[in-house]
């Protein structure tokens, strides 16, 4: 598994905090569980204990089909379909909602579904595969929406 220093950095402070007695599952659709010793939820977004990874965001597709986040390309296809019919039924085009939110959201949760991959073994795929394989799959995930809107807007 190839993790940079930002990364690792990341993942020792929620490490740390697992020695503390803070516990970390993974549960559907790319969320964690993330809770304290008492048991209490912790929030892993804004203000997250792991912070941000700007890398993620920029290069969603990328760096999921790196750490093998396969979850990204499910969430962008089934959210891009929702759009397209929210489009044609209401004519606003909420598309760029998916190119933000799903970034982001990837951002905040990589560094609990990167500590996790570790821990399960998983290894990263090489970075030519990941590029190509990135790149690939967000098309495959966008195109039921292309077809949908092409569609609707001859109707």
């Amino acid at each position: 598994m190839s993790i940079s220093p930002q990364m690792q950095e990341r993942i020792d402070r929620i490490e740390s905090l697992i020695d503390k007695g803070y516990t970390l599952k993974e549960t559907p659709f790319a969320n964690v569980d993330f809770r304290n010793s008492s048991g209490k939820r912790i929030n892993t977004t804004f203000g997250s204990p792991a912070g941000f990874s700007w890398v993620t965001f920029f290069f969603s597709g990328i760096i999921c089909a790196r750490a093998r986040v396969w979850s990204f390309f499910y969430i962008v296809g089934v959210a891009e379909i929702m759009l397209s019919l929210v489009h044609a039924i209401t004519k606003y085009d909420v598309s760029n909602f998916v190119g933000y939110a799903v970034p982001v959201w990837y951002g905040f949760m990589m560094p609990y579904l990167r500590k996790l991959n570790k821990d399960r073994g998983v290894k990263d795929l090489p970075m030519a595969w990941a590029i190509i394989g990135g790149i690939f799959l967000t098309m495959v995930a966008v195109l039921p929406s292309v077809f949908l809107d092409s569609i609707f807007d001859h109707m």
